[in-house]
């Protein structure tokens, strides 16, 4: 493609070495931020909020953090982010904080971690792409939320992350 774009061999070899640095780059972010690193990505829900709502959605990233809380990454691809995007990013670390409550009284309500799963996936209509995550939360006794969600802006044009934030930091 880039040959296309009239792009000559040095501008080509230079831009796959930079994908590669800036692949390198974001996974190191993600490690420094959250000692397991990313526990799931792409997980698929269809949620019934109540009052005849359904909410869709794709949760881009979910971690435990150094702190042992539970954190989603929702990443964005636009020049500029603003509240839309901040709201998108609260209401699934909202659904994930309904998750852990329901996921917390059932390991201590003495429920079997397969069954407890089978409920959660069920009620929220996860994809089985949770189940690592569910997994880890289960082992590390990760039942609560950092107060916030993390924007990752991913840059399409540079082809990484270039900043981390809360859905605080583009409201304000």
């Amino acid at each position: 493609q880039m040959k296309l774009l009239g792009f000559d061999d040095g501008r080509i070899e230079f831009e796959a070495k930079e994908a590669f640095r800036a692949a390198k780059v974001t996974a190191q972010l993600e490690q420094s931020m959250f000692k397991d690193g990313k526990l799931g990505s792409e997980i698929g829900f269809s949620y019934n909020a109540g009052n005849g709502k359904q909410i869709v959605g794709k949760i881009d990233a979910l971690y435990i953090g150094d702190d042992g809380r539970v954190y989603v990454g929702d990443y964005k691809t636009g020049k500029h982010l603003g509240a839309e995007e901040a709201v998108q990013a609260q209401m699934y670390q909202e659904i994930i904080r309904q998750v852990l409550d329901d996921f917390r009284q059932m390991k201590y309500g003495n429920e079997e971690q397969g069954a407890a799963m089978d409920k959660i996936r069920q009620k929220y209509g996860f994809s089985d792409n949770i189940n690592h995550f569910l997994e880890e939360v289960w082992k590390q006794n990760a039942f609560s939320t950092g107060r916030q969600a993390y924007l990752m802006h991913y840059n399409e044009g540079v082809g990484r992350v270039v900043s981390v934030s809360t859905p605080a930091d583009n409201i304000l």
